[in-house]
């Protein structure tokens, strides 16, 4: 049954299309890759370590203001909607996340000394904070254009804008900067990101407008409410606020425990391994529309195919890339200086965490389409946010920036469990 299937899932177009996705989110990685080499030749080691922490800390604060909306549009463009039903709803939503990505912004640029002070103990964190934070309403924005364009089916583009756009423009930027021999303080890498990201934005958007055949025009008309936004936005929205609270408090907590440059050389280190992940995002992102029609007709036999499927070829795609970076990592990690050699350990750890968010992403992803944001919110709320905060106060003093890891393999192999007894024996989906 298992190589049947296997060959089955070779020839079908999810594995043709993830492929794809798959071949240009690794080229990506590797923009990524010398865009981090660059950057640390250039800037240093101290001022990457800045840009890390500030962009962990926007990636904890920036999808508060999505309100659920990405990935309620995503689902919705799934369904092929009425073209003015569409526009109507791209409108409204547009509207609400102009206007909450605003107050976001608003909010933590009053607040970035306070939290660089008192919650990271790091005073000069405040400005890095403050500039990268501008980049709240470019973020937000851009994650809802990406959803979309995977609901339509565009997983390349949307694969594209997601990995390989950013990390191209900073490059090129930077590289700019240095033969221009311009001054390079300590938010001069935020500052890049942030213009990059608006770059990026901006073509997405474009992009995105001209694909599904609908134009900007942001409004909070109040007469309009979709009959499942508040339902199904609703529910995607506490759970990004309690996820994003607990990323918060768990980055907050690295920020204090762990050392700028130490934390700096393992969130690269990460960035670098992010290679691994490949796979099942594109795999999960590919699957997403059938994953849509299956719950709609409720064909719980189809679901139960998607799912292992999903598995198989991200596993499958994902080994030789593992097998890669282990014969590699002692040459590259050199090429990169003798502080990530010191890491070297950092990377098996990974690959181990990589094999157990495969599962985690496709059972997340199927519990979030199926509508039981609910079920998510109350784990998350009462064990993973509590699991992952002892872990790491636990873990980091005694291990130092390897207990971040330990703790992110313990954390992912529990909530896998969990969502996994969710599926099969809750909901039986």
């Amino acid at each position: 049954m298992i190589k049947r299937l296997i060959k089955k899932s070779l020839r079908s177009s999810i594995f043709r299309r993830s492929v794809a996705a798959a071949t240009v989110r690794t080229t990506g990685k590797f923009i990524s890759l010398i865009l981090r080499i660059v950057a640390i030749k250039i800037l240093g080691d101290f001022i990457i370590g800045v840009y890390s922490i500030s962009k962990e800390i926007l990636d904890s604060v920036f999808s508060f203001s999505t309100l659920g909306m990405d990935v309620y549009i995503m689902r919705h463009i799934s369904t092929n909607p009425p073209k003015q039903r569409l526009q109507k709803l791209y409108s409204y939503v547009t509207g609400l996340l102009l206007t909450s990505g605003v107050i976001i912004t608003f909010i933590f640029e009053l607040s970035a000394p306070f939290v660089a002070s008192e919650i990271l103990h790091k005073p000069t964190l405040a400005t890095p904070l403050r500039i990268i934070m501008v980049g709240v309403t470019p973020w937000i924005f851009l994650t809802f254009f990406i959803r979309g364009l995977r609901g339509k089916g565009l997983i390349v583009a949307s694969t594209t804008f997601d990995s390989a756009v950013i990390p191209t423009f900073s490059l090129i930027s930077l590289i700019f900067l240095e033969l221009l021999h311009l001054p390079k303080p300590s938010y001069v890498y935020n500052l890049i990101s942030v213009i990059s990201a608006w770059l990026t934005t901006i073509i997405a958007g474009a992009y995105f407008q001209h694909k599904a055949s609908l134009k900007f025009k942001p409004s909070l008309n109040p007469r309009y409410r979709p009959d499942d936004l508040l339902s199904f936005g609703g529910g995607i929205y506490l759970l990004r606020i309690v996820s994003n609270i607990s990323n918060f408090l768990y980055s907050s907590i690295k920020a204090r425990l762990a050392g700028i440059v130490e934390l700096g050389v393992l969130v690269s280190l990460q960035r670098i391994l992010g290679v691994l992940g490949i796979p099942a995002n594109a795999v999960v992102n590919t699957t997403i529309p059938h994953l849509v029609e299956s719950l709609e007709t409720q064909d719980r036999a189809r679901l139960r195919k998607l799912r292992y499927k999903s598995i198989l070829l991200s596993l499958g795609m994902m080994v030789p890339l593992a097998a890669g970076l282990i014969i590699i990592k002692g040459p590259l990690l050199s090429k990169i200086g003798p502080l990530y050699v010191k890491f070297a350990y950092i990377v098996d750890l990974q690959i181990i965490n990589g094999i157990i968010n495969v599962f985690q992403n496709v059972f997340v992803t199927t519990l979030e389409m199926a509508k039981k944001q609910k079920a998510l919110i109350i784990f998350t709320t009462a064990v993973r946010t509590p699991l992952t905060l002892l872990l790491a106060i636990l873990f980091i003093p005694k291990f130092g920036v390897a207990g971040i890891v330990y703790t992110d393999i313990l954390v992912a192999l529990i909530s896998s469990v969990y969502y996994l007894s969710l599926i099969e024996l809750r909901y039986n989906i």
